[in-house]
């Protein structure tokens, strides 16, 4: 435990180094429209607020219709899934519900205890070729 809570710190210091150098420093700017989610046991720097604020940079917009933006944008895929649609960006990756079957699994705690769980639809990414590429290239 002490050596994963190590691991976050260093890469949450070394993700702030990065983000200075590339020049994603956080600017002084006005506050979100909606305050961002509380934070969780395994949340890290890369949320609503780091997507607002790379959007807001690129399109020269304000950080709260940006913030907007991402979260419209997400509650949008959120909701196609859901439906069991996929959605796709051309060379980035797809987002799509894959129907998990229900069944019975042997209890721990008691080998002749059966256990039942029910169907399901799960969550299935598939990175593109482009984001494939931009991950296994040498870090520059």
């Amino acid at each position: 435990m002490l050596a994963l809570r190590q691991l976050r710190t260093t890469l949450a210091r070394n993700t702030a180094t990065f983000q200075a150098a590339r020049g994603f420093a956080k600017k002084a700017a006005a506050p979100p429209s909606s305050p961002p989610p509380p934070p969780t046991e395994s949340s890290n720097s890369h949320g609503y607020p780091w997507a607002a604020g790379i959007v807001s940079e690129a399109a020269g917009i304000k950080p709260a219709a940006a913030d907007k933006a991402v979260r419209a944008l997400l509650t949008a895929i959120t909701d196609t899934v859901a439906k069991g649609e996929q959605v796709s960006f051309q060379k980035f990756g797809s987002f799509q519900g894959v129907p998990r079957a229900g069944g019975s699994i042997r209890s721990m705690h008691g080998a002749k205890e059966m256990i039942e769980y029910p169907a399901s639809t799960l969550v299935k990414f598939k990175a593109g070729t482009g984001f494939k590429a931009a991950v296994k290239a040498p870090n520059e």
